[in-house]
């Protein structure tokens, strides 16, 4: 029996830094992609536990264990950005992650759905018999990822999905079972036939982001540009690199907004003549890429990680590999149809979309599951 026709009861658990729907002025797309994933399979009739902070408001069976989200814990502003942070809010998580198995062991699912590997998978050992998703959300050609991957390949009983075929590339060895794509909901953005003449920077600022890069193809294309974003306080970044995305922001021809709630991106993407995607890492997916394309946005991106899947070169937008050249598609942005943009993402990365294959996936897990025991 299809899990289109038989109901399942589903686990899913992403983190515990921010609540779901994420706050304004902060960026988190994994929960944003968990939280969307967990409302879908509802609305299917599936009965879903979403592992999340108190804070959190989904359709799903809210399950927050007790936990507040770590932005919100008062001991959380006194710890100090950069690596120490970082360490608090893993140890934070991964004490969810033991309550979460306690908690299944009472009251158990049919396939538990883990978008957390690095805090989750320690504590997968203590639930067996029990078949676990895993969606990996990092990069995998970042080596410190690479080896915590390796430590866990083996799991039994678990199920590894990338986001994009180049993702899994970062590491092969693993034992990939499918790919599933990010979707978002194309009602959330509305489309816009007839933007502004600027251009679009989303995102937080980090040098693997671009900024810097967006910031002077616009200049040298003589184009405004709209940067929408902020230094993410969680990442040590150099004082040479603060100071020179400042300076940049100050331009006559930037237009700087900080920290945006996330309600406020449709229209600022649906505004923007092309969103500008300069990646210098191998992003796993990237959203800003589907939902700016929602609102009949084209998107400039490097020739990095997901951008070939993503973007249809020409059609929705320009896949660029040097600086020159994404300065010579701002200047042709105008031969992108805004309508061909807004149906691919309807077409291939919907909500809708991701929801079905994921659907399918579970079916297969269970089915192989069952085969193996």
């Amino acid at each position: 029996m299809s899990t289109k026709s038989r109901k399942l009861r589903i686990g899913i658990y992403a983190a515990n830094e921010f609540p779901y729907p994420v706050p304004a002025g902060n960026i988190h797309g994994v929960i944003t992609v968990a939280g969307a994933l967990a409302d879908g399979l509802t609305d299917r009739g599936h009965t879903v536990t979403y592992f999340c902070p108190t804070e959190s408001r989904t359709r799903a069976h809210k399950q927050d264990l007790g936990y507040h989200s770590f932005i919100n814990l008062p001991i959380s502003h006194t710890i100090p950005r950069g690596h120490i942070r970082y360490q608090c809010k893993s140890f934070y998580a991964q004490q969810m992650a033991r309550d979460i198995v306690r908690y299944l062991r009472r009251h158990p699912v049919d396939i538990l759905h883990l978008h957390n590997s690095r805090d989750a998978l320690p504590f997968m050992h203590f639930l067996p018999g029990l078949p676990k998703v895993v969606t990996i959300h990092d990069s995998l050609f970042i080596p410190h990822y690479r080896f915590f991957m390796q430590l866990y390949q083996h799991l039994p009983e678990t199920y590894f999905l990338s986001i994009s075929q180049r993702q899994q590339q970062g590491m092969e060895t693993l034992p990939w079972f499918a790919n599933v794509y990010n979707g978002t909901d194309p009602n959330l953005f509305t489309f816009n036939p007839t933007p502004d003449e600027h251009v679009l920077f989303s995102g937080r600022f980090v040098p693997e982001k671009g900024i810097d890069l967006a910031l002077l193809a616009a200049s040298q294309a003589r184009r405004p540009i709209h940067v929408v974003g902020f230094f993410d306080q969680r990442v040590e970044l150099s004082k040479e690199f603060k100071q020179a995305i400042t300076v940049l922001l100050h331009q006559p021809h930037v237009r700087y907004t900080n920290r945006a709630d996330y309600t406020h991106l449709p229209q600022y993407y649906g505004k923007a003549k092309a969103v500008l995607f300069p990646i210098q890492w191998e992003e796993a997916f990237g959203l800003v890429m589907i939902e700016a394309m929602a609102c009949g946005t084209p998107v400039i991106a490097f020739k990095r990680g997901s951008v070939p899947e993503i973007i249809k070169d020409g059609k929705t937008g320009y896949i660029v590999r040097t600086f020159s050249e994404m300065v010579r598609a701002i200047k042709k942005i105008n031969a992108i149809d805004r309508r061909a943009c807004r149906a691919h993402v309807v077409k291939n990365f919907s909500l809708s979309k991701m929801v079905n294959r994921y659907e399918s996936v579970y079916d297969q897990v269970l089915t192989d599951f069952k085969r193996r025991r």
